[in-house]
C-alpha cells in the first residue's frame, strides 16, 4: 500500500481529494495545523500547529508522494500571510529526502496581469497579487529544494477553482452566500472572461499526476481552456435563487488594469499526464445549485 502525505486535506480541495482516496489502496497521512476527524479509516491526522517544528513522528517515515494543498486563502491579499506560508513550506521541505515525488497546487494568479490564452512559458506581468507572488515563490522554493534531493515536482497551476463546499470571498462562494440569504450584492460589469475549473476535475489532475513518473520539475496548467464571462456566472446564481433584483451587476468599478481574458492553454497537461477537464461551467454550477447528499465538509477543531 502506497503512503501519501497530504497537507491541507481538511480544506476545500483536500476534502474532495479524500473522497477519492476512500476507495483507493493508499495510506494517507494528513499533516494539519489544527486537529480534525476524517471519516475514512485510512487517514491518519498529525497535528502541526503554526510556529512548531515538523513533528518528530515524520522524521524517518518514507512516502510515495507529498501532495501539498495547504495554503491560507482566507488572507490571500495579506503579504505577511504569504510569507508565513512560505516559511511553513520551507519547513516541510525537510521531508523531501524521504519523498519520491511532490504534487503541489498553484494558481493562475502566478501570471499576474498577463492577458489572453496563457501557456506554461508565459512570463508573468507585474504586479502580482500577494497570493500570486506567494504561490510563484512557493513553486521556485519547491523546485530548488526538490532538485537537491532528486525529488520530482509536478506543479499544477490551477485556474479559477469552484465546487461544493467552497467558502470565502471568491466570486462563486460569495455570490452563492448572498443569493441564498436573499441579500444584496454589488459586482463589476463582469465582462472579463475567466477559466472556471470544477474541483472534481482538479482532483482528477492530482490523481493523474500521482500516477505518472515525470522526472525533474514540471509545471502544468489545469483549466478547461474555455472562457466564461463573470457576469454570466453571477446571473446564473441570482436567477436560480430568484435574487436578481438584489444583485447589482455594474455596481462596482472594474479595475481597468486587470486582464479581460485569462484562459489556460491545456495541451501540455493532456500530453504529459493525460488530463483534460470534463466538467463544463454549466454542469459544475448545476452540481453546486443542486448538491447531492454524499458530500459533507468535515469540521475542524481549533
Amino acid at each position: 500500500m502506497k503512503r501519501i502525505l497530504v497537507t491541507g486535506a481538511s480544506g476545500f480541495v483536500g476534502q474532495h481529494l479524500l473522497k477519492f482516496f476512500e476507495d483507493a489502496n493508499y495510506e494517507i497521512v494528513s499533516l494539519e495545523r489544527r486537529i480534525w476527524h476524517p471519516a475514512s479509516k485510512n487517514v491518519q491526522v498529525i497535528d502541526w500547529p503554526i510556529g512548531n517544528e515538523i513533528p518528530a513522528t515524520l522524521a524517518q517515515q518514507e512516502f510515495h508522494a507529498l501532495i501539498h494543498l495547504a495554503w491560507d486563502t482566507a488572507s490571500r491579499s495579506a503579504w505577511d500571510t504569504q510569507l508565513e506560508q512560505l516559511r511553513r513550506l520551507n519547513q516541510l521541505c525537510e521531508l523531501l529526502p524521504r519523498v519520491k515525488k511532490v504534487i503541489s497546487l498553484g494558481t493562475s494568479e502566478e501570471y499576474g496581469l498577463a492577458n489572453g490564452i496563457l501557456d506554461e512559458s508565459t512570463r508573468p506581468v507585474l504586479p502580482l497579487s500577494a497570493y500570486g507572488w506567494g504561490k510563484e515563490s512557493a513553486r521556485q522554493l519547491l523546485a530548488s529544494r526538490a532538485k537537491k534531493t532528486c525529488t520530482s515536482l509536478i506543479w499544477l497551476r490551477a485556474f479559477t477553482i469552484y465546487g461544493e463546499g467552497q467558502s470565502g470571498n471568491m466570486l462563486i462562494p460569495y455570490a452563492l452566500n448572498q443569493a441564498r440569504k436573499g441579500s444584496t450584492a454589488k459586482f463589476t460589469d463582469g465582462i472579463q472572461e475567466r477559466d472556471f475549473i470544477y474541483v472534481g476535475d482538479v482532483v482528477r489532475a492530482i490523481i493523474y499526476a500521482l500516477n505518472e513518473d515525470l522526472p525533474g520539475n514540471t509545471t502544468l496548467n489545469i483549466g478547461t481552456g474555455i472562457g466564461t464571462q463573470v457576469r454570466n456566472v453571477i446571473t446564473a446564481i441570482a436567477t436560480h435563487f430568484e435574487n436578481n433584483d438584489n444583485f447589482e451587476i455594474g455596481g462596482l468599478a472594474r479595475d481597468p488594469n486587470l486582464p479581460l481574458q485569462q484562459l489556460a492553454q491545456t495541451s501540455l497537461a493532456d500530453k504529459l499526464i493525460g488530463f483534460t477537464a470534463k466538467t463544463s461551467i454549466t454542469e459544475g454550477l448545476a452540481r453546486i445549485l443542486h448538491p447531492s447528499n454524499n458530500f459533507k465538509i468535515t469540521k475542524t477543531t481549533d
